[in-house]
C-alpha cells in the first residue's frame, strides 16, 4: 500500500523564519546563578556522602574485625559459626538503626555503597574464619579419634578375645566412615587400622608380661599377637621369661622370709620361756614345747633344760657369774645319760656369756632387763630439788653391792636410756638455770663422781666443769656466768673470740700448767671463753682484751678475786710463779704453811749420845723436824727425802726455799693434791719420799697441820 501526497502548482510564498531573539540580561543572570548553586549543592552532598562512607568504612572494618577475633576465641567450630552469623546480622542491623541524634547511621543515598562494602569485608572475614573452623572440626575429629583409640586400646589390652574382636570392628567402621566422607584417603585409613592393632597388641603384651608372664608365653605360642613385629615379639618373650624367673625367685625369697619370721617368732617365745623359767616362774604356755614344729627348733632343748633347772630350784638368771661357773663345772663333771643334759650345759654357758657381756656393757639396763631390784630413777624436776639426788644415792648404794656380787666391770649407775632422758636438761640450748639445777642434783647424789656422770650425759666440757665447781663450792655467780655465757654463744647473742688466740693466751695466763692436761685444759678454756663472751658480748672477736680474759680464766678456775682459789702468784721476791689453787684455799694460807714448814726445817741439828752409837767421838745426827710436813702429805704418812743428814750437803731449809708446787689433776677434776719441784733450767726436779716415790702434798692437810 502506498501513500499519495497531493501536490499543487501554486507558489506558497516566502517561508517563515526565526527572527532574532530578544534577550533579557536579568533573566540570564538568575539562570546562571541557579546553575552554579546546583552544582555546588551537588558537590557538597557528594562530599558529605563520601565522608560518611569513609567513616562507615572505618566502623565496619573495626566492628567486623572485633567480631571475628571474638568468634575465634570459641573452640567449638559449630558454636563459632553460629556466633559469627548472629553477630554479623546484629552488626548489620545496628547500622540500620537511628543514632543518638535520631538520624540513620547510613544515609539512604549511601545504602547501596555501604551494603557492598559491608558484604565484601564480611565475606573476607568469613573466609578466614571458615578456614579456622574447618581446622577446628578436623582437629576435633582427630581428638575424638585419639580419645577413642586410647580407651579402645585399654579395652583391647585387657579384654577377652570376643571383646577385642568387637573393639576392632567398631574401630574399622569409624575409619571406613571417615574414608567414605573424604576426610582422608584409603591409605591413611589402612595405616590407622594397622597402627591400632600394633599398639593394642603391644599394650596387651606388656600388661600380660607384668601380670601373668606365663599366660603371655602361651598366647604368643598361639599366635595371638599378629600386630607385633617379629623382633619385638622375641624381645617380649625374653622379658616374659625373665619375669617368670624373677617371680619364682621372689616367691622363694618371700617363702624364706616367712620361714625366718616364723622361726624367729618361735625362738623369741622360747627365749621368753627360758627367761621366765630362769627367774623361777612358770610360763602360761609351756605346753608350747610339745608342738613338733617347736621341738624342731634348736632352742627347744634349751627351753626344756631351763624348765628342768627351775624345777630343781636353780634360777639361772638370778645366779651370779660365780654361781654359774660353779654349776657349769658341776655339769661338766657329771656323766651324761641323756641328750638334754648337754643342752643344760650349753644353756648355763650361754647364760654366763650373756651375764658377762651384759654386766660389762650397759650394766644397769641389763640388770633392769633381768628384773633385778634396781632402785628407780626419779624424774628430774628443777621445781623439786633433791628428788633426783635421792634416787642417785640409792642407785649408788645398790650398784656398789650388786657390782661386787656379780663381778660387774662397769661403774655405771645409770643406763644409756636414763642418760638420754637427762640429756635434754643438759644440752647448751637448755635454760642455764635448769642446767645448774641438774649439776647440783648430780653433786648431791654422786659427790666426787658427779662430773664424770655429767660427761656421760652431755659432751659439753663446760657443764662438766661447772659440776666440779659446784662440788668444790666455787662462787655461785661463777657457776651461773659460765652457763649464761654458753647460752648466749649458742643463741648467737654473743660472739666467741678466736679460739687459737684464746688457747695461746690461756696457756700464757696459766703459766703453761695445763699444756699436758688436754681434758682439763678443754674444760677450763671452754668455761673461760663462756664467761668472757657472756660478759663482753660486743667484744671484737678478732682481738682479745687480755685483762678481761685473764679475769675470766681466774674465775673459771674458781677464784673469788680476793686471793682465794683460781690463779695465784706464790714464791719469794724474784721467783714468783703462777699456780692454780683449789677454790677453798687462799694464797696467804699456802704461804703461811710454807713458812711454817720452813721454820721446822730451820731448827738446829740434834746429836745422839755418842756413847750409845758407835763409841766416843762418833757424830750421829737426828733428822730435822718433819712431823707437820708428813701430816701435810696426801696420805699423812709420806716422809720427804731431803738427803743424808750426815752429809755436808744436807740443807733441807735451803732446798725447801727453792720448791714450787704443781697441781696434780690427772683425771681432769681439780683436787688439793700438789707435787713439789725445783726448777733447773727447763727441767723440773721433783721432791721424792724416802721410798723413791714423788712426794704429794695436800693443801688442805697443810693448812690443818700448820694452823
Amino acid at each position: 500500500m502506498s501513500l499519495t501526497v497531493p501536490r499543487s502548482n501554486a507558489d506558497p510564498g516566502r517561508a517563515a523564519r526565526v527572527g532574532a531573539p530578544v534577550t533579557n540580561g536579568a533573566a540570564e543572570a538568575v539562570a546562571d546563578f541557579g546553575n552554579v548553586m546546583f552544582k555546588v549543592g551537588t558537590a557538597l552532598e557528594t562530599d558529605r556522602l563520601d565522608r560518611q562512607m569513609q567513616r562507615l568504612q572505618v566502623d565496619i572494618t573495626r566492628d567486623l574485625n572485633d567480631l571475628r577475633l571474638k568468634t575465634e576465641q570459641i573452640g567449638d567450630p559449630d558454636a563459632a559459626e553460629t556466633a559469627w552469623k548472629e553477630g554479623k546480622a546484629a552488626l548489620l542491623a545496628s547500622y540500620n538503626q537511628a543514632g543518638a541524634d535520631g538520624r540513620a547511621r547510613v544515609d539512604p543515598k549511601n545504602m547501596e555503597r555501604f551494603g557492598l562494602a559491608f558484604d565484601d569485608l564480611a565475606n573476607r572475614h568469613a573466609f578466614s574464619l571458615g578456614s579456622r573452623t574447618l581446622e577446628l572440626r578436623r582437629a576435633e575429629r582427630q581428638a575424638n579419634y585419639m580419645a577413642y583409640t586410647h580407651e579402645a586400646a585399654k579395652v583391647y589390652a585387657s579384654g577377652d578375645e570376643q571383646l577385642r574382636d568387637k573393639t576392632l570392628a567398631d574401630l574399622d567402621a569409624m575409619i571406613d566412615a571417615d574414608v567414605a566422607a573424604g576426610r582422608y584417603d584409603a591409605a591413611e585409613g589402612q595405616k590407622r587400622k594397622q597402627d591400632f592393632r600394633s599398639d593394642g597388641d603391644n599394650a596387651r603384651a606388656i600388661n600380660m608380661i607384668s601380670a601373668d608372664p606365663e599366660a603371655f608365653q602361651k598366647s604368643a605360642d598361639a599366635g595371638q599377637f599378629p600386630g607385633i613385629p617379629a623382633d619385638n615379639l622375641a624381645r617380649y618373650r625374653a622379658q616374659a621369661q625373665n619375669a617368670i624367673e624373677a617371680n619364682a625367685k621372689a616367691a622363694q625369697v618371700a617363702a624364706d622370709k616367712a620361714a625366718k619370721e616364723r622361726a624367729k617368732a618361735l625362738d623369741d617365745r622360747l627365749d621368753e620361756i627360758i627367761g621366765i623359767a630362769g627367774r623361777g616362774a612358770q610360763a602360761v604356755d609351756e605346753k608350747f614345747l610339745n608342738d613338733p614344729e617347736v621341738l624342731a627348733r634348736p632352742k627347744a632343748a634349751e627351753a626344756k633344760a631351763a624348765l628342768a633347772l627351775r624345777d630343781e630350784g636353780k634360777l639361772i638368771l638370778h645366779m651370779t657369774p660365780a654361781e654359774l661357773k660353779k654349776e657349769i663345772a658341776s655339769e661338766k663333771a657329771g656323766k651324761k645319760q641323756h641328750e638334754w643334759q648337754t643342752d643344760r650345759l650349753k644353756l648355763l654357758e650361754d647364760t654366763l656369756a650373756k651375764h658377762e657381756a651384759g654386766y660389762g656393757d650397759d650394766y644397769v639396763a641389763y640388770a633392769q632387763e633381768l628384773g633385778r631390784d634396781v632402785p628407780p630413777l626419779l624424774t628430774f624436776d628443777p621445781a623439786k630439788p633433791g628428788n633426783l639426788a635421792q634416787s642417785l644415792r640409792a642407785r649408788t648404794d645398790w650398784a656398789e653391792q650388786d657390782r661386787v656380787l656379780h663381778g660387774a666391770k662397769s661403774t655405771d649407775i645409770l643406763s644409756d636410756a636414763e642418760r638420754e632422758s637427762l640429756e635434754q636438761f643438759a644440752n647448751k640450748s637448755a635454760d642455764p638455770a635448769v642446767r645448774l639445777a641438774l649439776a647440783n642434783e648430780l653433786v648431791q647424789g654422786l659427790g666426787k663422781n658427779a662430773a664424770a656422770e655429767a660427761r656421760k650425759i652431755s659432751d659439753d666440757p663446760a657443764l662438766d666443769w661447772v659440776t666440779d665447781l659446784v662440788r668444790l663450792g666455787a662462787p655461785k655467780a661463777t657457776q651461773r656466768a659460765i652457763l649464761d655465757g654458753q647460752s648466749k654463744l649458742d643463741d648467737k647473742t654473743a660472739i666467741s673470740p678466736s679460739r687459737n688466740d684464746a688457747i695461746e693466751l690461756f696457756h700464757e695466763v696459766t703459766g703453761g700448767e695445763f699444756r699436758d692436761l688436754n681434758q682439763l685444759s678443754e674444760r677450763v678454756l671452754t668455761s673461760a671463753i663462756a664467761i668472757y663472751a657472756g660478759e663482753n658480748p660486743d667484744a671484737d672477736p678478732a682481738s682479745i682484751d687480755n685483762e678481761a680474759f685473764e679475769r675470766a680464766v681466774n674465775r673459771a678456775l674458781g677464784g673469788n678475786g680476793e686471793k682465794v682459789g683460781g690463779l695465784q702468784e706464790l714464791g719469794g721476791i724474784g721467783s714468783r710463779y703462777t699456780v692454780p689453787l683449789p677454790v677453798n684455799i687462799g694464797r696467804d694460807e699456802v704461804e703461811h704453811g710454807f713458812d711454817a714448814i720452813e721454820a721446822d726445817l730451820s731448827r738446829p741439828l740434834v746429836y745422839d749420845d755418842p756413847k750409845q752409837q758407835g763409841g766416843p767421838g762418833a757424830h750421829h745426827f737426828k733428822p730435822v723436824e718433819l712431823k707437820r710436813l708428813v701430816q701435810a702429805s696426801v696420805t699423812g704418812k709420806q716422809v720427804p727425802d731431803f738427803g743424808d743428814p750426815a752429809s755436808e750437803d744436807y740443807a733441807p731449809r735451803s732446798l725447801w726455799g727453792q720448791l714450787r708446787i704443781e697441781a696434780v689433776w690427772p683425771d681432769g677434776s681439780p683436787t688439793d693434791s700438789y707435787l713439789l719441784y725445783r726448777q733447773q733450767g727447763s727441767r723440773r726436779l721433783y721432791l721424792q719420799d724416802t721410798e723413791g716415790k714423788p712426794f704429794v702434798m695436800s693443801l688442805n692437810r697443810l693448812r690443818e697441820a700448820t694452823q
